[in-house]
């Protein structure tokens, strides 16, 4: 497993200081811009899926929800 993947599912649910985050993989469509919002947070995936990075703590809040 890659580092800054998340232990157990990479797609969450992942704790981020009080909140918790989770990639829905039904909706996600691969477009990436999670990825270019808040590259410290996510990443893609070999299924063009959005996975929760370890690193995500290092993002504030507030760009994490903008990434969503």
């Amino acid at each position: 497993m890659d580092n800054n993947q998340t232990s157990g599912s990479p797609s969450g649910p992942k704790k981020i200081g009080n909140v918790v985050v989770v990639v829905d993989r039904d909706l996600c469509i691969g477009a990436a811009s999670c990825v270019a919002v808040a590259p410290k947070s996510f990443a893609m995936d070999n299924e063009a899926k959005a996975i929760i990075l370890d690193t995500a703590t290092e993002d504030t809040y507030e760009t994490i929800l903008d990434a969503a």
